[in-house]
């Protein structure tokens, strides 16, 4: 690196223990400002996997069991936790603790009381309105629970203060609280598509699984490119915000256009339509975790990512929930009103794959429509999350990844 390179980035990263060692300055400058670039390549290596998934999860589905789906994660899981373990990880603190130290650290009544809140508004989500009404003593019970075990956690976390799992402090920035909520609302959206998509080619379109995972590559490869090329570009200009205003656009659009996708959709329509989707949807997806890295010390970098990735699976877990709720609400209605002489407990209870065989051929348009109007319900959803996440990114601002440092 020329020496005016080192010169420039020693003076804006001054409250780092920087000493005129010129390899430590190029350590320095990978870390700091080649970070986005890096993220985006590992993000799109890592969706590889995301193009191999489909495929080989509908081979297994469509030809062993879906079992395997499951099954197959120990023996890959067991060699990627084997190269981890075996991978030299450079640490910017040399400090030791004690077991004792170590369970006082962790925060294990922090953890305790906000996983009881979790698991309670996950059940309430899941039982209300099917297996309990919403004003049923269950329902309000779990509300209830669910409320004063969110009110102790905020207490407690606030008496351990840095020491906290969730410091409150750290919550309290802008950016930190901005990027946490951009990112669960970016998540769930992406999560109804990868969800709800794989159920329209094999419902609607009567494709097999395979063929299913096949017709998801389209989206699969156009977010591989946008996630590289969303990393080229903050390492280039600096600025997070851009590629969420990006995203913010294109998602809203893409899930409009996959509403109108019916029984009768040419293969040009979904493939079009999925790759705008994908560009969308994956452009802005690691921008909150660049923006946190950027205003954030290395000690607190930990907490600031885990609580990213704290909101992008709470919130996934809540939408996901919700989305399914309306399709079945809403299949339920558009069944009763296009195929009235058909039961709608018998095709629901057959499922999206299984459904045809319990249907008469005379009413089995009718059913496919409302299948395709009940999937337009779920993706008018993932528009909604798209513009929340929109309304929020403000809070990330001209963040600079290259200068901003939290003070």
């Amino acid at each position: 690196m020329p020496s005016e390179t080192l010169d420039y980035h020693r003076d804006i990263v001054m409250e780092y223990p920087i000493d005129d060692d010129p390899t430590y300055l190029q350590e320095l400058y990978t870390l700091r400002f080649k970070r986005p670039v890096i993220t985006g390549i590992v993000v799109g290596l890592a969706y590889i996997g995301n193009v191999a998934g489909p495929l080989i999860g509908g081979g297994l589905t469509q030809y062993a069991t879906w079992r395997w789906c499951f099954w197959i994660n120990l023996p890959i899981g067991g060699i990627a936790s084997a190269i981890i373990l075996l991978t030299a990880i450079t640490r910017h603190q040399t400090k030791h603790v004690g077991f004792l130290e170590l369970l006082s650290l962790l925060d294990l009544l922090g953890f305790s009381l906000l996983a009881s809140a979790v698991i309670m508004i996950l059940l309430v989500m899941h039982y209300g309105g099917s297996a309990y009404q919403w004003n049923s003593s269950v329902v309000i019970g779990l509300f209830c629970g669910c409320g004063v075990t969110t009110i102790a956690f905020v207490f407690w976390e606030r008496r351990r203060k840095e020491k906290a799992m969730m410091p409150l402090l750290l919550l309290a920035n802008r950016v930190v609280w901005s990027s946490s909520l951009v990112a669960g609302f970016m998540t769930s959206a992406l999560l109804v598509h990868s969800y709800y998509l794989p159920i329209y080619f094999q419902a609607v379109k009567n494709m097999s699984p395979i063929l299913s995972g096949m017709n998801l590559l389209p989206s699969i490869l156009s977010q591989l490119l946008s996630s590289v090329l969303s990393g080229i570009y903050v390492s280039k200009t600096g600025y997070c915000l851009p590629p969420i205003i990006l995203s913010g656009i294109l998602v809203p659009i893409g899930s409009g256009i996959l509403s109108l996708l019916g029984p009768d959709a040419a293969a040009a329509k979904w493939i079009g339509y999925q790759i705008l989707l994908g560009l969308g949807r994956r452009v802005g997806l690691q921008m909150p975790v660049n923006a946190v890295q950027a205003i954030l010390d290395p000690d607190l970098l930990p907490v600031g990512v885990s609580l990213i990735v704290f909101a992008q699976t709470f919130a996934g877990s809540i939408t996901l929930t919700v989305a399914n709720a309306i399709f079945n609400s809403r299949l339920r209605a558009n069944i009763s009103h296009l195929a009235p002489q058909v039961s709608v407990d018998i095709i629901i209870s057959a499922g999206a794959t299984d459904f045809r065989s319990v249907v008469p051929d005379r009413y089995l348009t009718q059913v496919l429509e409302a299948y395709s109007q009940a999937l337009s319900a779920v993706f008018y959803l993932s528009a909604a999350l798209a513009v929340m996440y929109l309304a929020f990114s403000w809070g990330i601002g001209r963040t600079d990844v290259r200068k901003e440092i939290s003070t």
